[in-house]
């Protein structure tokens, strides 16, 4: 087992290394809320991003900032916290936020989490993790040790808000609004291709050497000096 699936197996706490490649440390976001269409990402002609997809899937990829607003254990695993996090969308009733359920238990505490601006991977299909269902992927970064002996959520500065879309240094504009319309990714080789791509440097998150970066600064962790992503 490699260390980067280890890692994914340990926090998820879930059964196998190949289901927890799948799901890495949470479900997937739900379509209908903000994210775009349902459709297959592989489907559909004409579009400008279809070529590039092949090579580089970040195109067909939604990174939100979120703010957890609360904090509570799974009812069904020890492992596991189910987490309310607002990602800027809204409803008639005012604010939206979404669950997401990831292993972080043993990493932090309730309160350590609760108020954290995180990153969250939000066009994924959303999936039930014992019994919740999870309807965002965070991202969290961990030592390359196999037992992840230290992992951190990546964090936004305090210019992001919920919704802000994360980027690439040096990307342009129509890349962000390209990122408003993004289709739910069925595909799961698309998301796997995504995930390792990225890295930790200098507490800096990147994606194929290019910093991740949100309202003018970059995507960080707090101790964590480099080491894997997922």
């Amino acid at each position: 087992m490699s260390a980067r699936h280890a890692f994914a197996h340990r926090v998820s706490g879930n059964g196998t290394a190949a289901a927890v490649l799948r799901q890495r440390f949470v479900g997937t976001l739900s379509a209908g809320t903000g994210t775009g269409t349902d459709t297959d990402v592989s489907a559909g002609t004409g579009s400008k991003l279809e070529g590039a997809v092949e090579a580089d899937p970040f195109p067909k990829i939604d990174l939100r900032i979120g703010i957890i607003e609360t904090v509570s254990r799974h009812p069904a695993a020890d492992s596991l916290f189910v987490l309310s996090v607002d990602v800027g969308e809204k409803s008639d009733a005012g604010a939206a936020p979404r669950t997401i359920v990831s292993g972080l238990v043993g990493y932090y505490s309730e309160e350590q989490l609760q108020g954290k601006k995180i990153v969250v991977l939000a066009n994924m299909k959303a999936r039930k993790l014992r019994g919740v269902l999870s309807q965002g992927m965070l991202l969290a970064a961990a030592n390359t040790k196999a037992d992840a002996t230290q992992v951190e959520v990546l964090e936004a500065g305090a210019a992001a808000q919920p919704g802000d879309i994360v980027g690439l240094l040096g990307g342009d504009d129509e890349a962000v609004a390209l990122a408003k319309a993004k289709a739910v990714v069925k595909r799961q080789h698309v998301i796997e291709a995504f995930l390792e791509g990225l890295s930790l440097d200098n507490h800096v998150a990147k994606y194929r050497g290019r910093e991740l970066v949100v309202s003018g600064g970059a995507v960080t962790t707090q101790s964590l000096l480099s080491g894997m992503v997922g």
